[in-house]
């Protein structure tokens, strides 16, 4: 069993672009086992890594103040998560060091993966009848 938690702050002030917004992340992962294994024969190396019951989530919130010089207020939050029963991924090299093939595979068994996002304050948008950007106070999600 093992895991892991990131955390992030993140900030750009722009006075050239007029841009100034803050966002927050945390990224959190768990498994039950995990492992891997590298080996070399002559010209054939191969690496081999796996988790079997993987569960991962990450979360953003941002805060905008300014926008293309604007005053522009507005908050967004992004979710996402997964789960997989069990994934893994394969690779394989032949040759030397100028000469050398190399092949990679990956894949995952029962997995599922779920996204949310929403904004609120001035939103920035395209229109789609004209083509051109535009900027409304409302509420957005998908």
């Amino acid at each position: 069993m093992g895991g892991s938690i990131k955390t992030k702050t993140t900030s750009k002030i722009d006075p050239k672009k007029g841009n100034v917004n803050i966002q927050k992340s945390i990224e959190a992962e768990g498994h039950l086992a995990q492992g891997s294994a590298t080996g070399n024969i002559g010209l054939l190396g191969g690496e081999v890594k796996g988790t079997v019951g993987s569960i991962s989530a990450t979360g953003s919130v941002g805060i905008s103040l300014y926008k293309n010089k604007k005053f522009s207020p507005a908050l967004e939050a992004k979710l996402k998560a997964e789960a997989v029963a069990a994934k893994g991924e394969a690779k394989a090299n032949f040759g030397t060091k100028e000469y050398d093939v190399h092949v990679k595979a990956d894949g995952e068994v029962f997995g599922a993966k779920a996204e949310a996002s929403g904004g609120v304050g001035v939103i920035t948008y395209k229109d789609e009848l004209t083509g051109n950007t535009k900027q409304s106070f409302g509420v957005q999600g998908k």
